[in-house]
């Protein structure tokens, strides 16, 4: 018997929804700072980055430009508008809680996180009619707090590609831990279910019809 589809859907936006890997790839290739760029997913890149000298230092600038000014640049990943869409069309409320704070560590632009992450939404048909409402768009500055958010819109399930979000000690009971992990590198007792893709949660939530 299929479970039923649940109606409040809570999202994950960086490396949930925004799939950052091959912004980052050519930010480390076009710094020169590796003499190889490492094959593998985003963690493969950060790593390989944070074992240089100054390594650290490198990652939190280049996040600062991926999650600001270069923004515009990253992709969806494969699937998730159409789920966002399908959700949408087959009733289900849909909420983005994302931890991001105004601005990026070690920038001293001023460029706001937020409003960009906002456009990018918008670009992507990701909020707007038949998709996510902009007042259902929320940023946490902490962890704990996002959980704390996560908490009082109570959603059925929530799609994250942290475990570390559903380790949190007060996250709240009955609402479903879904993993989105397509290395599905991850595992823990804390996840409910993990998912190679956005396809899979798909097939998941509504079948393959």
């Amino acid at each position: 018997m299929k479970s039923p589809v649940p109606r409040r859907i809570g999202l994950d936006l960086d490396n949930t929804i925004i799939d950052y890997e091959a912004l980052i790839r050519e930010e480390v290739a076009g710094a020169g700072l590796l003499a190889d760029v490492p094959a593998g997913d985003k963690r493969a890149l950060r790593d390989a980055l944070r074992a240089i000298e100054d390594g650290e230092e490198h990652w939190t600038r280049l996040q600062a430009r991926i999650y600001g000014p270069r923004l515009e640049k990253a992709t969806p990943f494969a699937g998730v508008v159409q789920f966002v869409r399908r959700a949408a069309a087959s009733g289900c409320e849909l909420l983005i809680v994302s931890h991001k704070t105004p601005l990026a560590a070690r920038d001293d632009s001023g460029y706001d996180l937020h409003a960009a992450a906002r456009r990018w939404l918008a670009k992507n048909s990701l909020v707007g009619d038949g998709a996510v409402p902009a007042s259902d768009v929320y940023f946490e500055v902490t962890r704990k707090a996002k959980v704390a958010r996560i908490a009082a819109l109570g959603v059925d399930v929530f799609i994250d590609d942290l475990v570390e979000v559903f380790d949190e000690a007060d996250f709240p009971h009955g609402v479903a831990r879904w993993l989105f992990s397509p290395s599905l590198g991850d595992a823990s007792p804390s996840v409910d279910r993990a998912f190679e893709s956005w396809k899979e949660i798909e097939q998941h939530v509504f079948g393959s019809g």
